[in-house]
C-alpha cells in the first residue's frame, strides 16, 4: 500500500534517529554521562554528538554528576563507602571499591586529595619510613578501567628547609587531571607566613616567577590548623583568629576573610555559582550555611559530618534536609595510642566530568 499508512518501523526509527536535533534530545535523556558514553560507542556520529561542548553543557545541566559514595578511615587504612544508586550505577559504583583495596592494600598509603572521579595518595616503603625517606605520589582514576596509576615527578622540598614548613600539601585541579596539580608548602616564621607554590606541569614541577611570598598576620597569637581544599582556586588555611587566611594559587598572594560571628573552627568551605562561597560550619548537630559573594560542589548541595566522640559519619544533604548515617567506626589500635575512636578523614567520591570518551578510530569507524 502506497501513501496513507504509517511507515514502516525502521524508517520510523531512522526518521528520528537521523534528526540531528531530535536526537541530541534523545541523548538529553539517557540521564548519566557512563550511558552517554556507552551511546557514544554506536558510530562516529553518535561519538561527536555526544561528545560536542555545547551539548555536554546541557546535559550538566539537566543531569548534574552525582555523588557516588566517599572514602573513609585514616593514613594507611581506607575503604570505599558506596551511597545507593539506581541500577545505571550499579557496576561503575563498585569501581572505586575495588581500587581502593588495591590501593591502599599496603597498608602505608595516604589519601591526599579526591577530586572529579580521581585520587591524589602518596606511598612510602617500610624501609622508606626507617630511613625518612619522602613519599612517592599517585594520580588514580578508578573510573577509567584499566588505566593505570600514574607515578608525580618527586616533590620539591621547601626553599626554607622542612624544619620551619607548617604545611606541605598537594591539590587536584578543578578537572582532576595531571597536568595542574599544585604543591603548596606554607611556611611560618614569627609572625610571618611564607607560600611557595609549584604547579605541576608536562615538563615536570614549575616554579612561579613570583618566588617566596611573605605577609605580616594580623594577630600575634594567631596559629595555622588545617589547610582546606582549594574553591575557585583559591586555597584557606584555617587560624585560631577569628578569620581565614586565603592563598590565591594562581598569584601567590594572600588575603584575609573574616569568619562569621561565633565561627572559630569545624567548618568548610563549598564553591558557589557567580564566584560565590559557602561556608559551613558544625556546632554539635546544628549545622550553620552562610553565603560570601566574593570573587574568589559544590554548590553547598551536602556535607559529611565525623562525629568522633560516637565513631559515626552523618551524610546531610543540605536542600533536602535529609540526613543518614552512612559510616560507623570500629574499635582499633593505632601505634601506641589506647583502643578507642579516632577522627575520621572523609574524602566525598563524585562521577568524572566531562566524560571520556573514546578516541576515534578512522580505519574501523561504522556509521550506523
Amino acid at each position: 500500500m502506497d501513501g496513507d499508512g504509517p511507515p514502516p518501523p525502521a524508517a520510523s526509527v531512522a526518521s528520528v534517529l537521523g534528526d540531528d536535533d531530535l536526537f541530541r534530545e534523545i541523548l538529553l535523556c539517557l540521564g548519566f554521562p557512563n550511558l552517554l558514553v556507552r551511546a557514544a560507542l554506536v558510530s562516529k556520529r553518535w561519538l561527536l554528538h555526544a561528545s560536542d561542548p555545547v551539548f555536554l553543557r546541557r546535559f550538566r545541566e539537566r543531569n548534574p554528576p552525582r555523588l557516588l559514595g566517599f572514602y573513609a578511615g585514616y593514613p594507611g587504612r581506607y575503604q570505599f563507602v558506596p551511597l545507593p544508586q539506581p541500577p545505571e550505577l550499579a557496576a561503575l559504583s563498585r569501581r572505586p571499591a575495588s581500587s581502593c583495596d588495591g590501593a591502599f592494600a599496603r597498608g602505608a598509603e595516604r589519601l591526599i586529595h579526591c577530586r572529579n572521579g580521581r585520587l591524589l595518595t602518596a606511598f612510602r616503603s617500610r624501609w622508606r619510613q626507617l630511613r625518612g625517606g619522602s613519599f612517592k605520589h599517585y594520580l588514580l582514576a578508578p573510573l577509567l578501567a584499566g588505566e593505570a596509576p600514574t607515578v608525580l615527578p618527586p616533590a620539591p622540598p621547601p626553599i626554607h628547609g622542612r624544619a620551619l614548613a607548617r604545611f606541605t600539601q598537594l591539590f587536584l585541579p578543578e578537572d582532576g587531571g595531571r597536568d595542574g596539580i599544585t604543591l603548596v608548602n606554607l611556611l611560618m616564621v614569627g609572625r610571618k607566613v611564607y607560600a611557595e607554590v609549584y604547579t605541576l606541569g608536562s615538563g615536570g614541577w614549575d616554579f612561579p616567577g613570583t618566588e617566596v611570598i611573605e605577609i605580616e598576620l594580623p594577630h600575634a597569637t594567631t596559629f595555622l590548623q588545617e589547610m582546606l581544599p582549594p574553591v575557585h582556586g583559591k586555597a584557606f588555611v584555617v587560624t585560631t583568629s577569628g578569620y581565614t587566611l586565603g592563598l590565591d594559587l594562581a598569584t601567590s598572594t594572600f588575603f584575609t576573610l573574616e569568619l562569621p560571628v561565633g565561627v572559630w573552627r569545624s567548618y568548610l568551605l563549598s564553591s558557589a555559582k557567580d564566584s560565590g562561597l559557602y561556608l559551613v560550619s558544625a556546632d554539635g548537630f546544628q549545622l550553620s550555611v552562610w553565603l560570601n559573594g566574593m570573587t574568589v560542589g559544590d554548590n553547598a548541595e551536602f556535607v559529611f559530618l565525623d562525629y568522633a566522640t560516637y565513631g559515626v559519619v552523618l551524610y546531610v544533604h543540605l536542600r533536602s534536609r535529609v540526613v543518614d548515617k552512612v559510616y560507623e567506626q570500629a574499635l582499633y589500635h593505632h601505634g601506641n595510642i589506647h583502643p578507642g575512636i579516632s577522627r575520621i578523614h572523609i574524602s566525598p567520591f563524585m562521577m568524572m566530568w566531562p566524560p571520556v570518551f573514546p578516541a576515534l578510530n578512522r580505519r574501523h569507524d561504522q556509521e550506523q
